[in-house]
């Protein structure tokens, strides 16, 4: 394989990737350890129904992310090598005017939607939940003006510090027996404090400026990244409105606590991706062989990570999550071991989306999350009845087979060599298999009087001893190439 640092002739852009790569690793960890640790406390405080509560209240917040954050705003910016004052300054009252719209409709539709899944709570709990819109707003541009400079140390304390606070706060409001609105305290707090931090790190103000002809150099390119997360939200929020309109606000509180240990692993190799790649393989476009041997060496590099954590999530669900959130949530379990591959499918789409994004191409991600979101309604149709099983089941088909069509493209446009990829990326599988079926065999045969602790400890203990011995006997190429990257 090509040494990485032929990626590129840039030797200071090398250097600003690997502090942006350790800066977002730390970020990265940081920020899922104290997730983590606060989403343990919370829910093991709150319970099945306060999150099934906020997981149909933070549908605002899901379109803000959509709109706003992923809506192509900031990605677009980071993609310009020289963007004008004028453009900045558009692009930021435009994404300012979106969440001031959002949190009027949020005002507006909280009646209609706590009469609709007949659950009191929202007529207060999503106009609270818009509050943190206006704070994500403020950031888009301060935080593509760093991402495109590779400074990803602020980014990482904003991130840390703001959650910290968040979650002290919501913990304290929670054993005061708050309920639900700690959880909604949590969240906006990580909003508006995160504002707030990341503002005096770069020193772009905006001016009262709002150029339509400027903005329409980037809405192009942002309509076919909005239309593709406009599907993508339509997509996330089908299970939410499905199991909370006809199983109501325990089951999904079951659904939301999955997808979010599921968000949580997954985003351990997103996140660098995201802040990483898209501005690296940028400067690559024009390259298809390079760009290539970047994706190819980012999929052997999130592989390795992710598929022991899926398959790892696979065996030790049903022991993992009483223990973590208590026994109330056991009944999650089921869901979150057919979800578990979306652990390693989920960094892949961030993958083949960074090409198409890093080539000025938005519209065939558009086109494919649309093909997701069909091929998810119909497998919620064909599963029926409507169970908590049997939607995370749905969303598990339609990843393994989504994935295919998504790498058959990213394969095609960056010229990646199919056998010499494979020959990296099975030989991660097994060795993720060999772990998984490490720690079966210790959940098969240890007695049944070994407390919890114990007994998921010796699982994971199990499985990671496994799978060291499974790559270094099985995936040496994968294992060098990580540790060149370490060292550098």
């Amino acid at each position: 394989m090509t040494d990485p640092s032929q990626l590129t002739a840039d030797p200071g852009l090398a250097r600003r990737a690997a502090r942006g790569v350790a800066w977002t690793m730390l970020e990265t960890w940081g920020q899922q350890g104290l997730q983590l640790l606060f989403f343990v406390l919370l829910s093991r405080i709150v319970g099945p129904e306060g999150y099934g509560i906020l997981g149909l209240a933070l549908i605002v917040n899901v379109v803000g992310e959509v709109l706003i954050t992923n809506g192509g705003w900031g990605d677009a910016v980071t993609r310009l090598q020289d963007p004008e004052p004028e453009l900045l300054d558009s692009v930021f009252w435009a994404v300012m005017g979106l969440a001031l719209l959002l949190v009027a409709a949020a005002i507006l539709l909280a009646g209609p939607a706590a009469w609709f899944f007949e659950i009191p709570e929202l007529f207060l709990a999503l106009p609270a939940m818009s509050l943190a819109l206006p704070g994500t707003a403020l950031v888009v541009v301060p935080m593509a003006l760093l991402r495109r400079r590779l400074q990803m140390g602020p980014l990482a304390m904003r991130t840390l510090v703001s959650l910290a606070v968040a979650g002290v706060v919501g913990v304290l409001l929670a054993w005061q027996g708050a309920g639900v609105w700690a959880l909604i305290v949590f969240q906006v707090l990580q909003s508006l404090v995160g504002a707030v931090l990341l503002w005096p790190t770069t020193a772009y103000r905006p001016g009262w400026r709002f150029d339509r002809r400027r903005l329409a150099s980037v809405t192009g390119f942002v309509r076919g990244a909005t239309s593709e997360r406009v599907l993508y939200m339509v997509d996330a929020l089908m299970p939410r409105v499905i199991l909370g309109k006809f199983l109501g606000p325990i089951e999904l509180g079951y659904y939301v606590l999955a997808a979010k240990v599921v968000e949580l692993l997954s985003l351990v190799v997103q996140r660098p991706i995201q802040r990483i790649l898209l501005p690296s393989v940028a400067h690559l476009s024009e390259d298809p062989r390079a760009m290539g041997e970047a994706v190819g060496t980012t999929l052997r590099l999130a592989l390795l990570v992710t598929a022991p954590a899926a398959l790892g999530i696979l065996v030790t669900a049903p022991d993992l999550l009483p223990l973590l959130f208590g026994h109330s949530w056991a009944e999650a379990a089921h869901a979150l071991q057919l979800m578990a591959v979306l652990v390693m499918i989920v960094p892949v789409i961030q993958i083949t989306t960074s090409v198409d994004y890093a080539r000025g191409v938005s519209a065939p991600q558009a086109w494919l999350a649309l093909l997701s979101c069909v091929v998810l309604a119909g497998l919620v149709v064909l599963l029926q009845p409507v169970t908590l099983v049997n939607v995370a089941a749905a969303l598990m088909i339609r990843g393994l087979l989504i994935i295919l069509v998504r790498m058959g493209r990213t394969v095609r446009v960056c010229r990646l060599p199919v056998l010499p990829l494979l020959r990296d990326l099975v030989p991660i599988l097994l060795a993720a298999a060999i772990a998984a079926l490490a720690a079966y065999t210790v959940r098969t045969f240890v007695p049944s009087g070994v407390s919890l602790p114990l007994l998921v400890a010796a699982e994971i203990l199990a499985g990671m001893a496994a799978y060291a011995v499974a790559v270094l006997l099985l995936a040496r190429r994968s294992l060098r190439l990580l540790t060149r990257l370490a060292r550098r």
